[in-house]
C-alpha cells in the first residue's frame, strides 16, 4: 500500500533547500528543523504574485505567523507556519501584475508579460533579467520620494538579479519581509516535493472513482442544505493536471510544457 503522508524529514529537506535559496533567516532555518522533527504546521497560502501581488498576500502571511503562535500556546509545543505558494498555478494573469500607489496618491498597474511561452506553471515560467530591470523602473518612477525608497529599490534589485521566476522573487521578498517571524516558504511545484507527493498521486489515482463518488456524494448534501456549490465536480476528472511532455507526446509541438486538466479514458 502506498504511504498516507510523506516523512517530515524529507519534506525538511525540501524546504530547507528552497528556503535556503531564497535567502532564509536563522529562525527560518529553526523552524524548517522543528518541522523535520515532527512538529506541527499551519498553512496558508497564494499565488505568487509580482512584488506580492495584493495586500490580501500580506495579510494571510501574518494570519498563519497569528495561528501558528495562537496553536503553539495552545499546544505547549512548537507550532511552525508555512506560507504555500502556488506555483503550480497556469492562471498567468492572476499573478503577474502589482498594483502601487503613485505620486499623487492615483494607482497604477504593473505587470510583467509572458512572452508566447506556453500556457504553464508560474514556476516554471522564466523571466530574464530585461524584463525585471524594465518593472522596477517603471516601480521606480511611480513611487513617490521617501527616505524608504532607496533602499526599497536596491533590495529588490538584489533579489530580481537571482530570480529567474516569479516564485524565485515572490519567495525571496517574503523570506525577507518576515524573517524575524521565521515564516516558512513552500513552493507547490517545487520538484523535490511533488517526488515526495507521487505516492499520495498514485493513490488519487488508483482510487478515482470512489472519490468521485464521495465528491458527488458531498455535492448533493450541501446543495440539499441550500449552499451553493464553489466547485462543481466533473465526471471522470482525476482532479491532476499533467505537463505536455515532448519525450511522452511527440505531437505536443508548440504545447510542449502546457499544464492540462486529466481525465480518466
Amino acid at each position: 500500500s502506498h504511504s498516507t503522508r510523506a516523512d517530515s524529514r524529507q519534506v525538511a529537506e525540501v524546504l530547507a533547500a528552497f528556503n535556503r535559496k531564497a535567502g532564509a533567516s536563522a529562525r527560518t532555518e529553526a523552524n524548517v528543523e522543528a518541522l523535520g522533527a515532527g512538529a506541527p504546521v499551519v498553512v496558508g497560502g497564494q499565488q505568487a504574485g509580482l512584488l506580492t501581488g495584493p495586500l490580501m498576500v500580506i495579510h494571510k502571511a501574518v494570519s498563519v505567523i497569528n495561528a501558528a503562535n495562537w496553536a503553539e500556546k495552545e499546544l505547549g509545543q512548537k507550532v511552525v507556519p508555512i506560507f504555500w505558494i502556488a506555483g503550480e498555478d497556469h492562471d498567468w494573469d492572476e499573478a503577474n501584475h502589482a498594483s502601487v500607489v503613485t505620486t499623487g496618491s492615483g494607482l497604477r498597474k504593473l505587470a510583467v508579460d509572458r512572452e508566447g511561452k506556453p500556457r504553464t506553471s508560474v514556476s516554471r515560467t522564466t523571466l530574464d533579467q530585461a524584463v525585471w530591470n524594465t518593472v522596477l523602473g517603471e516601480l521606480a518612477d511611480s513611487l513617490p520620494d521617501t527616505a524608504f525608497k532607496p533602499e526599497l529599490l536596491e533590495a529588490l534589485k538584489l533579489a530580481a538579479a537571482s530570480s529567474a521566476t516569479l516564485t524565485d522573487m515572490f519567495a525571496r521578498i517574503m523570506a525577507s519581509l518576515f524573517a524575524n517571524e521565521g515564516l516558512v516558504m513552500m513552493d507547490a511545484d517545487d520538484p523535490a516535493l511533488r517526488r515526495l507527493e507521487a505516492p499520495m498521486f498514485i493513490r488519487m489515482l488508483e482510487n478515482g472513482r470512489e472519490l468521485e463518488r464521495a465528491y458527488a456524494a458531498s455535492s448533493s448534501r450541501l446543495t440539499g442544505l441550500g449552499y451553493a456549490l464553489q466547485v462543481e465536480p466533473q465526471p471522470g476528472c482525476a482532479n491532476l493536471f499533467v505537463y505536455r511532455d515532448p519525450a511522452v507526446d511527440p505531437n505536443a509541438g508548440r504545447l510542449a510544457g502546457e499544464r492540462v486538466l486529466l481525465y480518466r479514458q
